[in-house]
Order: structure tokens, then sequence, then C-alpha cells
């Protein structure tokens, strides 16, 4: 059986499902896992570094409800991180925090596997504070906010049926659909025998072109 998302598989998916893909494999490919890893101690870089996986797409998902033009990555990822921190203790204004984030936390993680100079992970009672120019974040806490936001904005789309549909044309437009996406279960990476072989063509062999892209079904699962 092939999935695009938990509980979505290859035969029930129509590009109506696009949305609910989304939020099916973030929730279960990256808040759920983050969860898990918020409860043990010591882990709170790789809770930040999931849960800032999400602040940029939440910058999208405000574009897509607003309707409003999509914007370049940085901007979309302040857009995000004001809907999560819409308030910063020590900051005038959370969109200057915003774009610092990005550079010492986003570029950080991104290009060097760690966070850069200007940011820090301290335990406090908020998720972002500012002290002394300094970003301070705290991870579970961000979570928990990045969470909510993310929550908060999919539940208005889901009741917008014309968000719905942005939200697919925009996905289709960024060449993000579903069905381009290659994902497969950890487990069936154990040996090549063990993927079909329209599955291990399609993680080793040259993209196909256009017209045969909407035929590619690689297995996915979020667990």
């Amino acid at each position: 059986m092939l999935y695009y998302a938990p509980g979505i598989t290859s035969d029930d998916y129509d590009p109506s499902q696009d949305f609910e893909v989304f939020r099916k494999r973030s929730e279960a490919c990256i808040l759920a896992p983050a969860k898990a890893l918020a409860e043990s101690e010591d882990t709170g870089l790789a809770v930040l570094a999931l849960a800032t996986l999400l602040v940029q797409p939440v910058g999208f998902l405000s574009a897509v409800l607003l309707d409003t033009k999509r914007k370049n990555n940085e901007q979309e990822f302040v857009d995000g991180f004001c809907s999560i921190c819409p308030a910063v203790p020590g900051s005038v204004d959370p969109k200057i925090e915003g774009k610092k984030t990005y550079k010492v936390l986003r570029n950080g993680l991104y290009h060097e596997g760690f966070i850069k100079h200007g940011l820090v992970i301290r335990s406090q009672e908020v998720p972002v504070l500012v002290l002394s120019g300094v970003i301070c974040v705290e991870p579970k806490r961000f979570l928990g906010a990045v969470e909510s936001a993310f929550f908060a904005i999919c539940d208005q789309i889901q009741k917008d049926p014309a968000a719905r549909i942005r939200f697919s044309e925009r996905m289709q437009s960024s060449h993000q659909r579903p069905d381009l996406v290659n994902l497969v279960k950890v487990e069936d990476l154990t040996s090549a025998s063990s993927l079909s072989p329209s599955a291990s063509s399609a993680l080793t062999a040259t993209p196909p072109d256009k017209a045969t892209q909407n035929s590619i079904r690689v297995r996915y699962d979020a667990v």
C-alpha cells in the first residue's frame, strides 16, 4: 500500500486533499517527533530545529489565508515568526527579531548545523525574549507556540474552501504537490530488495519529465 500521508493512500488521493496531506505530514513528521523529544533531557537543540521547520510554512499559510502575494523565504519566515511570537519581551518590534532569527537560527541550522552567534538557548518563562541584543529561546515553549500558531491557521484554512484551493494552486505553482515528494518508510530502506521496482527507480533514477511525474508513487509513512 502506498501512502501520501497517514491515512491517505495513493488510491484515495486526489488534488483536493493537498492541504490535508500537508497538515497530516507536518503533524506526524515534525510536531509529533518534536514533542516526543521534548520529554527527554538535553534535547533543546533538536526540539528547536524541528520546531523551526514550521516557522516559514506558518508564514506561507498566512499568505494563503489572507490571499496575499507569496513572498520570498525570509519574508515568509518573518511573517511566520510574528504569527508565532506576536510579542517579544525586550523588543519593540517582533519583525526585527524575526529577521535576526532568520539569520542566526534558520540559516545557522540549515547551513552550519547549529545556531549562530546572536542566539542562545536558555531556560525562561516565554518562548522568545531579547536580552542585551541577544535573542533567547526556550525550545519547548517555542515548540508550543509554533504548534498553537500552526493549528490555529490550519483550522481557519480548513474551514475556508477558497483558501484550500489557493493552497493547492500555490503548491502546484512551486512544484511542491504531494505526488512530487519522494519519502519512504525507514524500514523499507534496509535492503534494495525491500523496495518495489517503481519505488526503487523513483529514488535512484533521473527525475522523470513532467508528463510522467504524476504517476510516481513512492511509499510514505510518518512513523
